[in-house]
């Protein structure tokens, strides 16, 4: 990207929190794709259940105390400035 353009700012963007719900099963998440059917719903369930198999559930933070809520998004945080420092010289 600096290569492209020297002058390009960039930004962290993270979020510690659970995952987002995807209601893909409910008739309003389809309203927007209109040209899409159950054959595209069901590829992508058997998609993601053959390449999840492997990995470990997602955390989830809601249920712990603020405070260790709080201890993990500044850890997620400095953990990703790190990364950025080290890894993408930024």
């Amino acid at each position: 990207m600096r290569e492209a353009n020297p002058k390009v700012k960039f930004s962290l963007e993270m979020i510690t929190r659970d995952p987002l719900e995807v209601p893909c099963l409910e008739d309003s998440y389809w309203a927007t794709f209109p040209d899409r059917n159950g054959r595209f719903l069901a590829r992508t369930l058997a998609m993601v259940a053959k390449e999840s198999r492997h990995l470990q559930p997602l955390p989830r933070y809601s249920a712990l105390p603020k405070d260790a809520r709080l201890r993990i998004e500044e850890d997620n945080i400095r953990s990703c400035m790190n990364y950025a420092r080290e890894a993408l010289d930024l």
